[in-house]
């Protein structure tokens, strides 16, 4: 009989959180949310919860409590960027329904960047926030998306169309796509 082997560690060939719903509310919300920044960026040190290097990060959406409050969107980019941004990690979110200001997505899209459909491979993040980093690796497509666009809980047609051909092309390409949109709003 032989012995068993156990498998040997192999690093990853990137590494990726996704935060959904951060929307601080007060103060304990917004230091639980530091919290969570804090562990990604000592992420791959000594010690750190997180035992790889964060390469970037994903948002799903309810980046704020309130969208219509211009001052939470303050404390939430200056949160960010003194975390991720000043560390070179990279973000790409997708809008929640609490960042609605019902209608439309105006106060995102000035502190955070387009509502829009986008897309990135693995190979290459650029983040909303400005830094980019390069894993090499070209496995997935990322597709972000906002499932609030028309009312909450609901995809546009364009949208629709978009979506399958970006997942169409991504699976042509040999990448795995990875639709990131907000969890259906009281679902």
């Amino acid at each position: 009989l032989g012995s068993a082997q156990p498998a040997s560690p192999h690093a990853p060939l990137s590494t990726f959180p996704q935060i959904s719903d951060s929307q601080p509310d007060d103060e304990a919300d917004w230091a639980a949310f530091q919290r969570v920044l804090d562990a990604i960026v000592a992420s791959g040190t000594t010690g750190a919860l997180i035992p790889q290097p964060i390469d970037f990060v994903l948002i799903a959406g309810d980046l704020v409590s309130h969208g219509d409050n211009a001052s939470e969107w303050v404390q939430w980019v200056n949160t960010v960027n003194a975390k991720l941004t000043v560390n070179g990690i990279p973000y790409r979110a997708v809008p929640g329904n609490h960042d609605d200001q019902e209608p439309g997505f105006s106060f995102y899209e000035a502190y955070i960047g387009p509502s829009a459909l986008w897309d990135t491979d693995s190979a290459t993040v650029t983040g909303m926030n400005g830094p980019s980093v390069y894993t090499g690796w070209k496995g997935l497509r990322f597709i972000g998306f906002n499932n609030s666009n028309g009312g909450w809980n609901q995809i546009g047609t364009a949208d629709l169309t978009a979506i399958s051909n970006k997942v169409a092309a991504a699976v042509a390409a040999g990448q795995n796509p990875f639709l990131m949109g907000h969890h259906p709003h009281d679902d």
